[in-house]
């Protein structure tokens, strides 16, 4: 993730908070899943971030 995505990304959290809810559950159940394991950790968060990076893009480039 580029500067650019992760600044939109974060903007989407902020802006739905149903999803920043949804990223919160997802990395509590991951690190205690990964607690000693920081790269699956990161790994298995990637399709999460990825999915809603680009509803993200989709929703911006919208406006």
């Amino acid at each position: 993730m580029n500067y650019g995505t992760g600044f939109i990304f974060r903007n989407y959290l902020i802006e739905f908070s149903e999803i920043a809810k949804q990223y919160e559950a997802l990395k509590l159940k991951l690190a205690q899943e990964f607690q000693y394991d920081r790269v699956g950790y990161r790994v298995a968060k990637t399709d999460f971030v990825v999915k809603i990076t680009e509803e993200a893009k989709n929703y911006y480039l919208s406006k």
